[in-house]
């Protein structure tokens, strides 16, 4: 049976670093009342809010706290003016139509290049090899 509730919305396989399903810079044509579509891309993903997360001893009230990780919002930019709006990710995906998140999307990035952690055991690998 297929997971179909609180699926990953990160990309499956091997991926450390928690990419993402759609790439930062996919465009997506959405409908104008005005013309037939107008070509948006998508910028930037916002952390994600978490409602009365945490209770404040000293007010006696919940605060929002804001998660990395977490985006449910993102930013995306009009390539016919350059307005900036703010909108949910599943908002885009279902008006945006399948062309948009249908885009090839980027090899997973390399992880040494993030992870100093392991640079530093193929370091230590390597000087063993020459040791020996």
């Amino acid at each position: 049976m297929m997971r179909q509730y609180y699926t990953s919305p990160f990309r499956g396989g091997d991926n450390p670093l928690r990419v993402g399903c759609v790439a930062v810079g996919t465009i997506f044509r959405l409908p104008n009342p005005r013309d037939r579509y107008t070509p948006w891309i998508l910028e930037a993903f916002l952390n994600g809010q978490c409602m009365a997360t945490a209770y404040n001893r000293r007010t006696g009230c919940w605060e929002d706290r804001y998660l990395s990780r977490r985006s449910d919002t993102v930013v995306i930019r009009s390539l016919a003016d350059g307005n900036r709006t703010v909108v949910a990710l599943r908002w885009l995906l279902h008006v945006g139509g399948d062309e948009g998140a249908a885009a090839s999307y980027p090899d997973l990035p390399d992880v040494d290049r993030y992870h100093g952690a392991y640079r530093r055991v193929a370091a230590k690998a390597r000087s063993r090899r020459k040791a020996a």
